[in-house]
């Protein structure tokens, strides 16, 4: 496209929106000097255009200050963007939100906006500042939300309503227009990176089937990464996850957590108003089950009554969703680094792939020595008899708070041994015994699906 009103700019983004939003770039005849990302297929997608990649892991900031340019686009960066770096373009650095500004500004704001069952939703174009979703709004679009909608579908709707906010957006930088309107603090809302949904996702039968409903929808993510957690039934000690749902109606006289019917279709329970059927059930670790065998699993079966949501928990596992979150990142990278210790005349025949596990239990050798040195000398003999110097070693019932949601949250904790079997016993245990100490404190894992990990 032959246009004189071009400009020059770097994009910076980890998903597919930067594409087509390049794309359209390109074709209006605009010059990306560079593509700002980690994301192998953006990689690709750039080096197919012959344009410059950056990793947004790097100095990108460096590469900016060297150059001159006329706008930054942040497409589906999730990451703040230093400063003196928003600084770098001469005219402006702009920034897709994924919400209507200044509401629902933060993180996973669609997800957000279906837990509160809002009606109407949109995205936002706007002015990077160094707080976070608090620039002027250049180019907004608002749209009806559906009665079934899910994440993955408002995604879907924001990624389209997107395009046509950048087109139009597009056109009026051709023409030298960045003005926007300022946004009205008094209606801001803001989602952090650790909100997560009221007691781990856990559904609370007092509560209508409508706002459970909505929780599930919020929480189902399709194929996609979720980081924000699955619905829950919980009973005896066993959890399972609900990732579809609907409401229907009953007979008003029922107590809330009641199970009215299992069949193929799913559970349908009774809650504070109408009905839920809950389906597509898996286990906590995220293998599909049947009704039957949700049933079967808690120890229920139809008429029983599921537990009630104790109102007094709720500020602690409030907490408690917090301190998953903010843990989550650590057990991520030490359940991906897991290293099993092979440990000799065990037998050499089971099938490839598996693991043969076996569980010590320390309590009856206490006494005058510390479980932490117990695991200290543990640790060292079967060094020595595996011939592995770094391993990993799970520890059941490790934290000194407990397991606060049996079912829910891992009752595992997850050392790193690191061995100089030629060094010094003692400065090995010490260092060992200083991560076991952090390790007792540490917020537990989700027992959640393998895609959530």
């Amino acid at each position: 496209m032959n246009n004189e009103n071009t400009f020059t700019c770097y994009l910076i983004g980890a998903d597919s929106l930067l594409a087509e939003c390049g794309g359209l770039l390109l074709e209006r005849g605009h010059s990306v000097r560079g593509v700002i990302t980690d994301a192998p297929k953006l990689i690709q997608w750039a080096q197919e255009k012959a344009l410059r990649v950056i990793p947004a892991s790097s100095d990108y900031g460096a590469v900016l200050r060297a150059d001159e340019f006329d706008y930054l686009f942040s497409i589906t960066h999730l990451r703040m963007i230093p400063e003196d770096v928003l600084a770098t373009p001469s005219r402006a650095a702009i920034n897709f939100h994924d919400g209507p500004l200044p509401r629902y500004a933060g993180l996973n704001a669609p997800a957000w906006a279906l837990i509160h069952q809002e009606e109407n939703y949109g995205i936002t174009w706007h002015r990077m500042t160094a707080a976070a979703d608090r620039g002027d709004i250049l180019e907004q679009r608002i749209f009806p939300v559906s009665q079934n909608e899910t994440s993955l579908s408002l995604n879907t709707q924001c990624f389209m309503s997107a395009l046509e906010g950048f087109e139009s957006l597009i056109s009026r930088l051709e023409t030298g227009d960045s003005n926007g309107v300022a946004q009205n603090p008094d209606e801001r809302t803001y989602f952090g990176r650790h909100d997560r949904p009221p007691a781990l996702g856990q559904l609370r039968w007092d509560r209508a089937a409508s706002e459970l409903d909505a929780l599930v929808r919020a929480l189902h993510f399709g194929p996609y990464s979720n980081e924000l957690g699955v619905a829950r039934i919980l009973a005896n000690g066993k959890a399972f996850n609900v990732l579809r749902s609907g409401v229907e109606a009953i007979e008003e006289d029922r107590a809330p957590g009641t199970v009215l019917e299992c069949s193929e279709t799913g559970l349908l329970v009774a809650t504070g108003a109408g009905g839920l059927r809950l389906s597509s059930l898996t286990s906590s670790s995220g293998e599909p089950v049947s009704p039957e065998e949700v049933l079967q699993g808690m120890g229920m079966a139809v008429g029983d009554i599921l537990p009630a949501f104790a109102t007094e928990d709720e500020e602690a596992r409030d907490s408690l969703s917090q301190e998953v979150s903010r843990a989550e990142a650590f057990w991520r990278r030490r359940l991906q680094a897991f290293e099993p210790i092979e440990l000799p005349y065990v037998g050499t025949t089971r099938p490839a792939g598996t693991l043969w596990k076996q569980e010590v239990d320390l309590s009856p050798l206490g006494g005058s020595v510390s479980r932490n040195r117990l695991v200290s000398i543990l640790g060292a003999w079967l060094s020595r008899i595996g011939g592995k110097s770094s391993f990993s070693l799970p520890l059941r019932g490790w934290r000194k708070a407990g397991d606060p949601l049996p079912g829910v949250t891992s009752p595992v904790a997850l050392a790193w041994l690191d061995l100089d079997l030629s060094s010094d016993f003692d400065a090995y245990a010490n260092a060992l015994e200083a991560q076991l100490e952090m390790l007792s404190e540490r917020a537990p894992w989700l027992e959640r699906p393998r895609l959530l990990l």
